[in-house]
């Protein structure tokens, strides 16, 4: 694990721990009341707050790997993550060797949208979303960043998927 991704995961399961406490204090609470969490992003100083129901909580919860996060704080080489319509979608970021992420967040709405006005169902939008985003962070700046669809085709078409 390099020295970014350590102190990410620390970043993240610091977050984790307090929205564990959160959700503790709304035990005897009914599963569909809200609650607000901290955003789980890898970002040192993320203050963010989150409204989700106790239901959609646990059901993150139910996976380990899972974090809840604000759209803006998505790092593509770490996570890739979506919620619409009462339900959360995962798709598992693809293995490459990332030079920057800057703008891989921007990359990742991008495709999303493209994908999604291409008709694509949410599924294969957040993985074509996933792959922009990924591409996107082998190259050095937000603008060089933004990946061509032939290059985010040939990202889907090779399966390099994190287990």
């Amino acid at each position: 694990m390099s020295l970014r991704e350590e102190r990410m995961a620390r970043n993240e399961a610091a977050s984790r721990e307090i929205n564990e406490k959160i959700e503790g204090a709304y035990q005897d609470e009914a599963p569909a009341n809200r609650i607000d969490i901290v955003c789980e992003c890898a970002r040192m100083r993320c203050d963010a707050a989150i409204d989700i129901t106790l239901d959609e909580y646990e059901y993150v919860r139910k996976d380990a790997r899972h974090f809840v996060i604000i759209p803006e704080h998505f790092v593509g080489d770490i996570e890739g993550i979506v919620f619409e319509n009462d339900r959360f979608y995962h798709e598992p970021a693809f293995h490459v060797h990332a030079l920057d992420t800057t703008g891989a967040g921007d990359v990742f709405r991008g495709g999303f949208i493209y994908a999604l006005v291409q008709g694509q169902p949410i599924e294969q939008a957040l993985r074509t979303a996933n792959a922009a985003a990924a591409v996107s962070c082998t190259r050095l700046g937000a603008l060089n960043g933004v990946p061509n669809l032939e290059e985010v085709t040939e990202l889907l078409a090779s399966g390099k998927v994190r287990a």
